[in-house]
């Protein structure tokens, strides 16, 4: 087994001191390099424009004997869903839980018009599409449930 470095030292006289300092230098594997600069590169509006980041996935619902896709919210789809729920001032939780199943839901596509008939449907089966988009929306399960905490919160 070769035993290769995992950084390079280099010594240097610094101009505004006059002191000898050193500079360490990781050395970089291929993948790493290419991390490295993705995580120095600076977007521009338009890339960030472009960049496609809502995600999708399909979830199996057991009890459906079948699969659905959902998606991630955008910000503007979020903020819009929290103020749809607004009842009297307050967030309707109920309404919400419903709104975010419909919008997060795009195959099949399901509308306000469907809210009835899925509220009449299994609570296991609600509940398995519902915590897909809200991991969707998060990394973790902690960060799920505090996501979700908050979104009924309006925060």
């Amino acid at each position: 087994m070769i035993d290769t470095p995992s950084a390079v030292r280099e010594e240097f006289i610094n101009p505004n001191t006059g002191e000898v300092e050193a500079r360490i230098t990781p050395i970089l594997s291929g993948v790493d390099k290419i991390l490295a600069e993705q995580r120095a590169h600076i977007l521009t509006i338009e890339e960030i424009e472009q960049a496609d980041d809502i995600l999708e996935a399909s979830v199996f619902v057991p009890e459906w004997g079948g699969s659905v896709r959902v998606r991630q919210f955008s910000k503007d789809t979020e903020f819009k869903l929290r103020k749809a729920a607004m009842i009297g001032g307050e967030i309707d939780r109920e309404r919400l839980e419903m709104l975010v199943l419909i919008h997060g839901m795009i195959e099949p596509a399901a509308t306000e018009e469907h809210i009835g008939m899925l509220q009449a449907k299994g609570q296991k089966a609600i509940d398995t599409v519902l915590a897909k988009i809200t991991s969707l929306n998060a990394i973790t399960q902690e960060e799920a449930d505090k996501a979700m905490a908050q979104f009924l919160e309006g925060r």
